[in-house]
Order: C-alpha cells, then sequence, then structure tokens
C-alpha cells in the first residue's frame, strides 16, 4: 500500500470516527435538552389551558392527536382530548410522569389549578423522539457530507506533499545499471535533503568500487600477458635445448592454463553487465554460429568430433535476427562451443541447433559427453568454479569462468541461459533464448556464403 493512501485512510477513518463519537454524545445532549424544552412547552401549554374557562359541557371533547389533555374537578372528569381515556392519565400530583395509555407512550404533567380542579396534559414519546431525530438528521447531514469533500481534499493535500518522494523514486527507477551518477532532485523538501545527500554518498561509493575493480582486473590481466609471452618463448627454448621430461610437461601445462585464465579475466571484464555499454545492432545469429564453428572447426578435427547447424527451415537462414551485441554474443557462442569439444571425447558429437518458438529463437547446443548433476547447474554459473575444482575427471584445463562469462553476456541481452540432459545426445545442453528481431533492416551483418 503505498504512503499516500494509508495515509489517507488512517486520517479519515480517524475523523470518520472522531465524528461518530462526537455525534453519539451530541445526540444524547439533544434528547437531553429536547426533553426540557418539551418539558418547558407542556407546562406552557398547561398555563394556557387553565387560563380558559371551561365550564360549558358542551366543550367536553376536543379531537386533537399532537396532545392529551384532561381537566378534573372534585374527582369528575369535565372535559379531555379524544387521544385520553375516560380515567386519569396520571397522579393526581404536581409532577412530570411517564405513562401509557391509548397504545403509546407519554409524558404527562399535572397541575393542581384552583377551586380542586386538577389539569393533566401529555405529548406522546414518539413525537418527541421524531422532532429529535430530525433535528440531529438535519445537523450531521452537511457534517457527513463534508467528510466526503475532506477525504478528497487529503487526499490531494497528501499526493502534493509526497511529489518529491515520488519523483526520487522515478529517478531511482529510472537509472541504468551502469548509471552510478547523483541523484539531483530540485526543491526537495528539508525531510529528503538528508536522504538525497546518503544516496548520492552511497552511489559515490559504489562508482568508486566498480572503477577499482574494473582498472585492477583489466590492468592486471594486461600486466601479466607480457611475462607470461616471456615465459613462453623461454619455455620454448628450453624444451628446443632440452630432451622433454615430465617436469616441462607440468610447466607448459601451468603456463597454458594461467593464460587461459588471463585472457578469461579480461573478456569477463569487457562482459560485466554493471560496466558494459552495449552497442546493440540487429545481427544474423545464424551467420555468427557458422562463423564461431569456421573459427573452432581446427580443435574439432584435432579431436576427431562431429559438430553439426541445424536450423528448421532452409529458407530461415537469412532470418535469424536478434538485436544484440555481436562481439558478446561470439564470446558466448566461443565458449559454450569450447567446454562442448573439450569435454565431448574423440570421436564424439557436438549439434548447435538454431529454431523459432513464439517470436524467440532458441539457440541449442547439445553434445555426447558427460552432463552436469542437478545439483550443480547454478554453481557452474559463480566464478571460478568448477564441478570436481582442479582435479576435474576430464583432466581438461579450465579457470571456472566460462560460463560465469555466457551468463553475463545473456543477462546483457535481457535472456538466461538453461542446463538440461540432452535427450539426443546424451550429454549436456545448453539453452538461450534471444528476442526474434523480426522486420529490420540489416545492419553490420557479415553475411555468411556457403
Amino acid at each position: 500500500m503505498s504512503i499516500r493512501r494509508y495515509l489517507t485512510l488512517i486520517l479519515i477513518a480517524s475523523i470518520t470516527l472522531t465524528v461518530f463519537l462526537a455525534t453519539i454524545q451530541g445526540y444524547k445532549l439533544s434528547v437531553v435538552k429536547a426533553q426540557t424544552i418539551f418539558d418547558v412547552q407542556l407546562q406552557s401549554l398547561a398555563n394556557i389551558v387553565s387560563g380558559l374557562d371551561i365550564d360549558d359541557k358542551s366543550s367536553k371533547l376536543v379531537h386533537t392527536t399532537d396532545f392529551a389533555m384532561q381537566l378534573w374537578q372534585n374527582n369528575t372528569l369535565i372535559t379531555k382530548t379524544s387521544t385520553t381515556p375516560d380515567h386519569a392519565i396520571a397522579p393526581f400530583d404536581e409532577a412530570f410522569s411517564f405513562q401509557n395509555f391509548n397504545g403509546q407512550r407519554w409524558r404527562v404533567w399535572s397541575e393542581y389549578i384552583s377551586d380542586n380542579r386538577w389539569l393533566m396534559v401529555g405529548q406522546p414519546i414518539a413525537l418527541r423522539t421524531n422532532l429529535t431525530e430530525q433535528v440531529m438528521l438535519a445537523a450531521v447531514t452537511p457534517i457527513i457530507i463534508s467528510i466526503i469533500f475532506l477525504a478528497v481534499i487529503t487526499s490531494l493535500v497528501l499526493r502534493r506533499g509526497l511529489q518529491p518522494l515520488t519523483k526520487l523514486a522515478a529517478l531511482i527507477k529510472n537509472k541504468k545499471v551502469n548509471d552510478l551518477s547523483p541523484i539531483s532532485l530540485s526543491q526537495a523538501p528539508a525531510e529528503l535533503v538528508p536522504v538525497v545527500e546518503r544516496l548520492n554518498h552511497l552511489l559515490g561509493r559504489l562508482n568508486e568500487a566498480f572503477l577499482r575493480e574494473k582498472h585492477f582486473a583489466s590492468d592486471a590481466a594486461h600486466e601479466l600477458r607480457t611475462p607470461l609471452s616471456i615465459l613462453k618463448v623461454n619455455l620454448y627454448n628450453l624444451a628446443q635445448e632440452q630432451p622433454k621430461s615430465m617436469a616441462l610437461t607440468h610447466l607448459e601445462l601451468g603456463l597454458e592454463r594461467m593464460s587461459n585464465i588471463v585472457d578469461q579475466i579480461l573478456i569477463l571484464n569487457r562482459t560485466n553487465p554493471e560496466q558494459f555499454v552495449a552497442k546493440f545492432k540487429v545481427v544474423n545469429l545464424m551467420s555468427v554460429a557458422q562463423n564461431v564453428i569456421s573459427q573452432l572447426y581446427g580443435q574439432i578435427t584435432q579431436r576427431k568430433q562431429t559438430i553439426s547447424l541445424e536450423y528448421c527451415d532452409s529458407s530461415k537462414e537469412g532470418g535469424y535476427l536478434i538485436e544484440a551485441d555481436k562481439l558478446s554474443v561470439e564470446i558466448l557462442l566461443q565458449n559454450l562451443l569450447t567446454n562442448a569439444i573439450k569435454y565431448t571425447p574423440s570421436h564424439g558429437v557436438i549439434s548447435v541447433n538454431l529454431s523459432i518458438i513464439n517470436n524467440e529463437i532458441q539457440l541449442t547446443i547439445e553434445d555426447s559427453g558427460p552432463s552436469i548433476d542437478k545439483t550443480l547447474r547454478k554453481r557452474v554459473f559463480d566464478r571460478f568454479y568448477r564441478v570436481g575444482g582442479d582435479q576435474h575427471q576430464s583432466q581438461v584445463i579450465g579457470c571456472g569462468l566460462g560460463l560465469a562469462i555466457v551468463s553475463h553476456i545473456a543477462t546483457l541481452h535481457n535472456t538466461s541461459i538453461t542446463l538440461d540432459d540432452s535427450k539426443v545426445l546424451g550429454g549436456l545442453s545448453a539453452r538461450v533464448n534471444f528476442k526474434l528481431h523480426s522486420g529490420a533492416v540489416l545492419e553490420d551483418i557479415d553475411a555468411y556464403q556457403p
């Protein structure tokens, strides 16, 4: 629930409850005050009637329903209204009392006049109650209507007052992943100034941390390349001068692994979603796949493996278009294919499949090598994690960065990679879905000519 809605409901509920309690209390006080006023009116009516000369027997019956009246002299009824019975409607005592007759509840005033005369006047309680309720309803109705207007005004005022907070939320929401610049909020209220300052301070620290990480990884990888190249040259010269030995073999494997780690660190730094600014263009995924396969075909033939590129319809060869960063997609395919080549045994089979499903291009790479246990398929995307560690059963050199890079590139393109068992080849299946770019004009596409 939003702050504005919460505050509006709380304020209106509080006002409504207060008005309700005040109305109940006002109703009680009004009833008491109205009873006093009605009693005074009843006494005034008795005074008027007592001043009249009612000796004539023809005036014995008066027709009315708003009040009741009886005049007694020497315990004899002289005159009465049509609403009273023939017996006394109240005790012969100067006082107010509540009486029941004629099917109603009455408030009766008894008064001694003179010459042994008693005057009794009464008023229906229902009449008093109706009049009191009408007065209260007339008084409360404007208040109830005003609560509705007050709710609208309160909502508008709160919306206006919370605009700076809404504006701040919009600024944070619209920031891109690589935008760590300070937030500028014009005419910020005093309550938000410390929040904006602390937020900008945090963004500044994050930016510095990302820059340090980026520069460290990049500079370290570049600085390591030169001594590694020198070591490779010296190792080659040493191998020419001396016969092949186990120590030289281990040294070569160590240098190869270190070179692979340096290259992967550079690629990982370049494709990090928080630091990478992609220049997306329309790319032919079929062409990219064919180019990558041709680049790695030497390794495939060296390991006596078989690779196939399959697609659902030959007419789609020029239609596998996606909006992507071409270099990143090439790195993604290279890493997935390199893993398939490394872990597929000799004379094994590798399959690359392109298919269009629900406006998406599904890229699937399958192999006949060993699969990955289901419990470890999420871990393999962590940096420097390898199944089995350095003692991997395949004895393949690796550093555990390949699939981490693939995951970063997939994130850059608003997609993800899914690992599963290959139902056709029995090994591992890696699947990535790209959004199909239909009806686009090809730009910067290296068309493949078979």
